[in-house]
Protein backbone atom coordinates (compact mmCIF):
# COMPACT_ATOMS: atom_id res chain seq x y z
CA UNK A 1 0.00 0.00 0.00
CA UNK A 2 2.81 2.49 0.94
CA UNK A 3 4.31 2.11 -2.39
CA UNK A 4 0.78 2.78 -4.40
CA UNK A 5 0.40 6.14 -2.25
CA UNK A 6 4.36 6.86 -3.13
CA UNK A 7 3.51 5.99 -6.93
CA UNK A 8 0.29 8.41 -6.50
CA UNK A 9 2.50 11.35 -4.78
CA UNK A 10 5.34 11.23 -7.25
CA UNK A 11 2.83 11.50 -10.14
CA UNK A 12 0.54 14.08 -9.01
CA UNK A 13 4.12 16.26 -7.84
CA UNK A 14 5.71 16.12 -11.89
CA UNK A 15 2.26 17.47 -12.32
CA UNK A 16 2.81 20.48 -9.96
CA UNK A 17 0.73 19.34 -6.75
CA UNK A 18 1.60 17.58 -3.83
CA UNK A 19 -1.22 15.32 -2.00
CA UNK A 20 -1.36 15.72 1.25
CA UNK A 21 -3.45 13.08 4.05
CA UNK A 22 -6.33 16.00 5.49
CA UNK A 23 -6.77 16.13 9.50
CA UNK A 24 -9.54 17.34 11.48
CA UNK A 25 -9.06 20.84 12.49
CA UNK A 26 -11.10 23.61 14.49
CA UNK A 27 -13.34 24.33 12.02
CA UNK A 28 -14.42 20.45 11.25
CA UNK A 29 -14.57 20.51 15.25
CA UNK A 30 -17.20 23.50 15.89
CA UNK A 31 -19.04 21.36 12.68
CA UNK A 32 -19.56 18.07 14.55
CA UNK A 33 -20.60 19.94 17.16
CA UNK A 34 -23.28 21.91 15.77
CA UNK A 35 -21.00 24.69 17.61
CA UNK A 36 -22.32 28.38 15.00
CA UNK A 37 -21.04 30.91 17.83
CA UNK A 38 -17.60 31.93 18.49
CA UNK A 39 -16.20 33.89 21.18
CA UNK A 40 -12.80 35.28 20.60
CA UNK A 41 -11.80 37.11 23.99
CA UNK A 42 -8.76 39.12 24.09
CA UNK A 43 -8.88 39.26 20.02
CA UNK A 44 -6.28 41.38 19.24
CA UNK A 45 -6.59 42.34 15.68
CA UNK A 46 -8.91 39.94 14.68
CA UNK A 47 -5.92 37.33 13.40
CA UNK A 48 -7.89 33.92 15.19
CA UNK A 49 -11.75 35.26 13.67
CA UNK A 50 -9.83 35.46 10.27
CA UNK A 51 -8.34 32.11 10.54
CA UNK A 52 -11.63 30.88 10.99
CA UNK A 53 -12.91 32.31 8.27
CA UNK A 54 -9.96 31.48 5.49
CA UNK A 55 -10.19 27.33 7.03
CA UNK A 56 -14.13 27.82 5.85
CA UNK A 57 -16.11 29.09 9.27
CA UNK A 58 -19.40 30.38 8.38
CA UNK A 59 -21.02 31.10 11.66
CA UNK A 60 -21.08 33.92 13.73
CA UNK A 61 -17.80 35.23 15.42
CA UNK A 62 -18.17 37.91 18.14
CA UNK A 63 -15.26 39.16 19.34
CA UNK A 64 -14.00 41.45 22.81
CA UNK A 65 -10.81 43.73 22.55
CA UNK A 66 -10.42 46.64 25.09
CA UNK A 67 -6.88 47.88 23.61
CA UNK A 68 -7.37 50.74 21.26
CA UNK A 69 -4.41 49.89 18.63
CA UNK A 70 -6.14 46.45 17.84
CA UNK A 71 -9.38 47.29 18.28
CA UNK A 72 -9.49 49.72 15.15
CA UNK A 73 -7.71 46.96 13.05
CA UNK A 74 -10.27 44.13 14.29
CA UNK A 75 -13.13 46.82 13.68
CA UNK A 76 -11.99 46.89 9.79
CA UNK A 77 -12.12 42.95 9.64
CA UNK A 78 -15.83 42.93 11.14
CA UNK A 79 -17.10 45.29 9.50
CA UNK A 80 -16.88 43.44 6.08
CA UNK A 81 -18.10 40.51 7.09
CA UNK A 82 -22.07 40.72 8.59
CA UNK A 83 -21.21 37.39 11.31
CA UNK A 84 -18.64 39.14 12.79
CA UNK A 85 -19.23 41.48 16.10
CA UNK A 86 -16.87 43.09 17.38
CA UNK A 87 -16.64 44.58 21.33
CA UNK A 88 -14.30 47.41 22.60
CA UNK A 89 -14.78 45.84 25.94
CA UNK A 90 -12.44 43.44 28.30
CA UNK A 91 -14.83 40.45 30.28
CA UNK A 92 -13.98 39.74 33.71
CA UNK A 93 -15.62 38.35 36.99
CA UNK A 94 -17.06 41.53 37.92
CA UNK A 95 -18.36 44.68 36.10
CA UNK A 96 -16.56 47.82 36.47
CA UNK A 97 -13.03 49.68 35.16
CA UNK A 98 -9.59 48.26 35.30
CA UNK A 99 -5.95 49.27 34.08
CA UNK A 100 -5.36 47.89 30.73
CA UNK A 101 -1.55 46.87 30.74
CA UNK A 102 -0.15 46.38 26.66
CA UNK A 103 3.26 45.41 25.71
CA UNK A 104 5.25 46.85 23.41
CA UNK A 105 4.06 44.31 20.79
CA UNK A 106 0.56 45.02 21.64
CA UNK A 107 0.03 40.99 21.41
CA UNK A 108 -0.16 40.90 24.64
CA UNK A 109 -2.81 42.87 27.06
CA UNK A 110 -3.94 42.00 30.93
CA UNK A 111 -5.91 43.85 33.07
CA UNK A 112 -5.37 45.13 36.55
CA UNK A 113 -7.23 46.45 39.35
CA UNK A 114 -4.28 47.75 41.21
CA UNK A 115 -3.22 51.51 40.50
CA UNK A 116 -0.62 51.37 38.53
CA UNK A 117 1.79 54.03 37.59
CA UNK A 118 4.06 52.25 34.62
CA UNK A 119 4.74 54.40 31.56
CA UNK A 120 3.24 51.43 29.64
CA UNK A 121 -0.40 51.50 30.98
CA UNK A 122 -2.48 52.33 27.71
CA UNK A 123 -6.11 53.64 29.26
CA UNK A 124 -8.75 52.39 31.82
CA UNK A 125 -10.88 49.82 29.63
CA UNK A 126 -14.64 49.19 30.60
CA UNK A 127 -14.70 45.64 32.44
CA UNK A 128 -17.62 43.80 31.95
CA UNK A 129 -19.06 40.69 33.90
CA UNK A 130 -20.07 37.92 31.25
CA UNK A 131 -21.59 34.79 33.10
CA UNK A 132 -22.84 31.62 31.11
CA UNK A 133 -26.48 32.67 32.20
CA UNK A 134 -26.20 35.67 30.34
CA UNK A 135 -24.85 33.54 27.31
CA UNK A 136 -27.30 30.85 27.34
CA UNK A 137 -30.88 32.22 27.60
Amino acid sequence: MRMIKNMARRSIRALGYDLKQRRPDLVDFLRSRDINVVLDVGANRGQFGARLRADGYSGSIVSFEPASEPFRELMLRAEVDEKWEAHKIALGEIPGRANLNVSMSDTLVRCSHKRETRSHLNSRAPLFEWRKSKLCA
